[in-house]
């Protein structure tokens, strides 16, 4: 079944969306005077925990006295290069810093997809109009390294790939995934390279590698809805908080079905051999998923898959599978501000206060996100299919599946 023709209007529709919203919160703070931009994404301030982190290691000190540090070491090396400054001048640098590197990344990503200009333009304007984006900038979140190591995991020679993605590692755990993706496709050169470039990475801090990975597997013992984007959320309003096991339960059966379901899929593609160095990135969304705590910033790292998408509309009518993963995408990008206060003056004549539609809105974006799940180990399945007739369902159109 296919929604539209074959076009490009992918992207446009996206960067138009999420344009649009921008436009209309720059209005409402405008308006009001009281709250900055940056505030309506504001998560806390990450890049403190770090700036602390690096401190105590520069003072032979485990970087895990700092209770609020989560990730392996190797996060710490450029904390530790802007040590030097002022914490205020060095949070500074590190928000220009992730911000160059993420768009130098999703414009290397659009020449290597060969995506035609149009689509290249389109995606710098869902970059910079992106909530989770923000979110991002405004914390300091590492997210924004993780992102840039995927993406150039994906170049052309296998020692490359492999050493940015033991970087992606070593800066946060969630890229661990792509190992056993790598394993079911026997890439056996990039996991060497990776495990070698992690170790590496890790020997300076080997006197505080227990504390590292205490640290790892304990990530949380608080459970927060507001600004978690982790489908566990649309269960945990389904059932309530004190039904673990119905929430915790469906979660997993969704995250992991809809991964194995992929795993599976994929194991029985061949693909190009150009393709195959970009398959890593349609894990993204179960990185953006897992565990069931994952702040709203963490989608940053959602945008190499929108441009999967994008380069996928140039050359071949999208599948509905593929669209819902679309709608995902838009979901997880909508700002809270603007749709709580649309949704408000929607409801006032049912009598619906602002607490209970802002109760429900927490499960905008994790909806989004289950939707990209479901969307991408659905795909995964149609794009076999297809490529076992051999094309022969689409006989009018120079379908190619990239």
């Amino acid at each position: 079944m296919r929604l539209l023709s074959k076009n490009d209007s992918v992207a446009k529709t996206v960067a138009v969306l999420f344009g649009c919203q921008w436009l209309v919160l720059q209005i409402i703070v405008w308006r009001q005077q009281v709250l900055a931009f940056s505030e309506h994404f504001w998560l806390g301030n990450d890049f403190e925990f770090l700036y602390s982190a690096a401190g105590n290691f520069l003072q032979g000190k485990s970087p895990y006295l700092e209770p609020n540090f989560i990730p392996l070491p190797p996060a710490l090396y450029l904390p530790i290069a802007l040590h030097h400054l002022s914490f205020w001048n060095a949070f500074t640098v590190y928000r220009t810093i992730n911000f160059f590197l993420v768009v130098v990344a999703i414009l290397w990503l659009c020449r290597e997809l060969r995506m035609n200009f149009i689509n290249s333009a389109m995606m710098m304007v869902i970059v910079v109009t992106y909530g989770p984006f923000y979110s991002l900038l405004a914390g300091g979140n590492l997210d924004g390294l993780m992102l840039t190591f995927l993406v150039f995991a994906c170049a052309r020679r296998a020692w490359v790939r492999g050493a940015f993605l033991g970087l992606s590692i070593g800066t946060k755990v969630y890229s661990l995934l792509l190992i056993p993706v790598l394993t079911v496709r026997r890439r056996w050169r990039e996991i060497g390279w990776t495990v070698s470039v992690l170790a590496i990475l890790m020997l300076p801090f080997y006197r505080y590698w227990p504390d590292a990975f205490s640290s790892v597997f304990h990530r949380s013992a608080v459970l927060r809805l507001d600004g978690n984007e982790s489908p566990a959320v649309l269960f945990i309003l389904l059932f309530g908080e004190k039904r673990v096991w119905a929430w915790r339960s469906c979660y997993v059966l969704l995250w992991g079905g809809t991964l194995l379901a992929r795993l599976t899929a994929d194991a029985k593609n061949d693909g190009r051999a150009d393709e195959e160095r970009f398959r890593g990135l349609d894990y993204l969304p179960w990185m953006a998923a897992a565990p069931v705590l994952v702040f709203t910033y963490t989608g940053t790292i959602l945008l190499p898959l929108m441009a999967r998408l994008a380069r996928r509309s140039q050359e071949r009518t999208l599948g509905w599978a593929e669209w819902l993963m679309v709608a995902g995408f838009v979901g997880s990008g909508l700002y809270q501000t603007i749709y709580v206060r649309t949704l408000v003056g929607a409801l006032t004549v049912f009598h619906v206060s602002y607490e209970d539609v802002k109760h429900v809105s927490l499960g905008v974006v994790p909806l989004g996100i289950a939707m990209i799940l479901i969307g991408s180990a659905v795909a995964a399945w149609r794009i076999r299919a297809w490529e076992g007739n051999g094309g022969a369902k689409d006989k009018t159109k120079n379908v190619v599946v990239s």
